[in-house]
């Protein structure tokens, strides 16, 4: 159990199951992040290779995408997932969504995914126009990290501290 954050710039191998308290994240696409068992964080973000044997469990979890073959073997189970491509896999999510198509503004259902977020993130995590030209708000998965690091509320409705509050069984 690591009872704070963890982050990597190269690898974390870990044979067994993995706890982070905090938040679990890699600095880039040459990140590695492997964990022998199922995975318990407030938080995951990934920009690197993430393989976990068994289910992942986080308020968020954001990464390139989740795939049973190279990602997540078990269930996703987080308040929000953001990927770069929606590949598949076993997910439970509040919110599930393609990251990039989001930000081009081409997902399903504008209007009703962007009051869905609004009613389930602070009004910090979301960046004005970023250059979609439709003067449209969108979550900024950056600022919401960097909340989620300095310990800072993204739940609306989260009285704990930084939102850290995944059901653990």
């Amino acid at each position: 159990m690591v009872t704070g954050h963890l982050g990597t710039a190269t690898a974390v191998v870990v044979t067994g199951a993995l706890t982070v308290g905090g938040c679990l994240y890699d600095h880039g696409p040459d990140g590695l992040i492997v964990v022998g068992g199922r995975l318990e964080a407030g938080a995951v973000f990934s920009a690197g290779d993430l393989l976990v044997r068994g289910d992942i469990r986080a308020d968020v979890v954001s990464c390139a995408g989740l795939d049973s073959r190279t990602t997540a073997s078990g269930t996703v189970r987080a308040r929000l997932v953001l990927e770069e491509d929606l590949q598949g896999g076993t997910v439970e999510a509040g919110i599930r969504l393609d990251y990039d198509s989001y930000l081009l503004g081409r997902c399903d259902d504008r209007g009703k995914l962007r009051e869905r977020l609004r009613a389930l993130l602070v009004d910090e995590v979301f960046t004005e126009d970023v250059g979609c030209g439709d003067g449209e708000a969108r979550l900024d998965r950056y600022e919401l990290f960097d909340r989620l690091l300095a310990r800072e509320r993204v739940f609306r409705d989260d009285t704990r501290r930084a939102g850290y509050g995944f059901p653990r069984s």
